[in-house]
């Protein structure tokens, strides 16, 4: 059986992890500058190995990974909609990962602080999820 802050952790860093997977793909089929295309699939797929390791480190602990609500994936699908209306330069749509990112490594530093008591495992992922959001952030100031 798996502790509540093992849990948590694991549980927000596999819904963030999906968020991030399922943003990048939606501006994937938006984006219009060949150089930019491959950094998204690097974030994409970035994304899908960390969701893949907190949903496997569940599993391990016979707990299933919580999935997005349906609201959740219609509010990040809608506001990158709104965001990329009109305006689908590489330079936009970093900015809106770049704010996905933010509220990634937001969420994370939360779920470390709120779930102290998780297992050094757990916390090594979410502090690696953290980085990545980190170096994500560094990539996407290249096309601002």
């Amino acid at each position: 059986m798996i502790n509540t802050e093992n849990r948590q952790l694991l549980e927000g860093i596999y819904k963030s992890a999906k968020t991030g997977m399922d943003a990048a793909q939606t501006v994937l089929r938006k984006a219009d500058d060949p150089s930019f295309v491959p950094v998204l699939e690097e974030l994409h797929d970035g994304y899908r190995l960390t969701a893949k390791e907190a949903g496997m480190r569940l599993a391990k602990k016979d707990t299933l990974a919580e999935e997005n609500t349906k609201i959740i994936k219609i509010i990040s699908w809608g506001t990158i909609q709104l965001n990329t209306l009109s305006d689908t330069t590489a330079s936009n749509i970093a900015g809106v990962m770049m704010g996905g990112s933010s509220a990634g490594i937001k969420e994370a530093a939360k779920l470390l602080k709120n779930n102290d008591g998780a297992d050094e495992e757990a916390k090594c992922l979410c502090r690696n999820f953290i980085s990545q959001e980190q170096r994500n952030i560094e990539k996407l100031k290249g096309f601002l």
